[in-house]
């Protein structure tokens, strides 16, 4: 694998370590580092990048603080392998012994195996989707919910998908017991630290996986005549937040060979989200799909106005499984 490029901006109003933290999440988000991947050393990156080892000590620490690297000796830094690690063949033995010693019992009872097996598996689902075992969650709730629904066609398991803003809610409910909350890389230590605050006591997991462009977005893009500009419209809490490096770099990373040019932009420099239709030298507008989900019509009609689309990364998704403990 080529090393990853790292790139900040001196000039930005997002601190330094945030741009290495941010950088470091986005590829993580589209599969361009996966668990177990190597990072600069601190050094290396220190004199890579021409600032202080304190700036990247900071960034790569609070990144292994939420799970995401694991550094070793202060010299090898890499992508946590603990998806991997959860294959336990012990919780497997375990597993196959409870199914022997339960069948055993339903056939005490008269019962066919294959009938008891449509009835526990009922049984299981719907208790799955009442109380929401397994949740999908990202910042728009039209997005978790298409990728919860590829994600339980793969499992054959319910998944449910919900919006950052309704996860504290459904964290607090006492109608949900909430398993397993899976999410992309990007969205990892921010979901983790809310689940923290929110229950008190025992933590729903959350699991990451990457994910990719929709063949057709990849397509939509590459079409666009070489030296296009793109707009990006973010969030202005992501926008305010990270800074447009994370946004640009990630575009620019997939689609850097065609010479297409992207900007960012946050939504409120809009005076109307209807404006982001007018084209303004752009030759396609790519909403945030937080801000889609409350784009006017109008606007969404628009040729040159479009929104992310992703599928989940199946690779990344094997190693959820096993984190997530589904058995396929």
């Amino acid at each position: 694998m080529a090393p990853m490029k790292f790139t900040i901006q001196q000039d930005s109003s997002i601190p330094v370590h945030v741009q290495i933290k941010e950088r470091i999440k986005t590829a993580l988000l589209f599969g361009e580092l996966r668990p177990g991947d190597t990072l600069p050393s601190i050094r290396d990156l220190e004199q890579q990048l021409g600032i202080g080892r304190a700036i990247v000590r900071r960034a790569y620490l609070e990144l292994e603080e939420c799970g995401i690297l694991d550094i070793r000796h202060g010299r090898r830094v890499s992508i946590n392998e603990y998806l991997q690690i959860r294959a336990d063949q012990a919780v497997r033995k375990e597993l196959e012994d409870l199914v022997e010693d339960t069948l055993r019992r339903a056939r005490k009872l008269g019962v066919s195996h294959s009938s008891f097996s449509k009835l526990l598996l009922t049984r299981a689902m719907e208790l799955d989707r009442k109380h929401l075992s397994y949740l999908f969650v990202d910042s728009s709730r039209a997005l978790a919910e298409e990728i919860a629904r590829q994600i339980s066609r793969m499992w054959e398991v319910p998944i449910a998908g919900a919006s950052l803003d309704e996860l504290p809610e459904l964290l607090c409910s006492k109608d949900h017991q909430i398993h397993r909350i899976i999410v992309t890389y990007y969205r990892y230590d921010e979901v983790s630290a809310l689940v923290k605050r929110m229950q008190k006591r025992e933590h729903a997991e959350v699991v990451p996986v990457s994910v990719r462009f929709t063949q057709d977005m990849v397509e939509q893009i590459n079409s666009l005549p070489s030296s296009s500009k793109v707009l990006l419209v973010a969030e202005d809490s992501e926008y305010g937040r990270h800074g447009k490096q994370p946004f640009a770099e990630a575009y620019t990373e997939l689609f850097g060979q065609r010479d297409i040019e992207f900007a960012v932009r946050p939504a409120s420099s809009f005076r109307d989200l209807k404006q982001v239709a007018v084209k303004n030298g752009y030759a396609l507008t790519i909403v945030s799909n937080s801000i889609w989900d409350r784009l006017p019509s109008i606007a969404r009609k628009a040729l040159s106005v479009t929104h992310p689309r992703f599928e989940v990364d199946r690779t990344s998704l094997e190693q959820a499984r096993i984190s997530a403990g589904v058995i396929v």
